[in-house]
């Protein structure tokens, strides 16, 4: 993954979690833990697929407190990330 990449989906992703721990603040504490696994498994491999990961327990999640516009925005940026790294799975 190129360095450009990389940085746009972890801030992306910080954006992401910071909005959902706005809007569901009682739940800030699960919310945290769930970025906290995120953050060391980024920080040992940079893999795409952490990303990947880390929007299914967003999205799961999200399905939980029925918001489904939000899981919806995260399942397109998922996509996005699938779309990638099959374009550059030979690189």
């Amino acid at each position: 993954m190129t360095d450009k990449v990389y940085t746009y989906l972890f801030n992306k992703m910080n954006q992401v979690t910071a909005l959902i721990i706005t809007k569901y603040d009682a739940d800030e504490t699960a919310v945290n833990n769930i970025y906290a696994g995120y953050l060391e498994q980024i920080g040992e491999t940079g893999d795409a697929q952490i990303f990947i990961n880390y929007i299914v327990q967003l999205i799961s999640f999200l399905e939980q407190k029925e918001d489904y516009e939000k899981c919806f925005q995260l399942l397109k940026l998922q996509n996005k990330i699938k779309e990638y790294q099959k374009e550059n799975e030979n690189d």
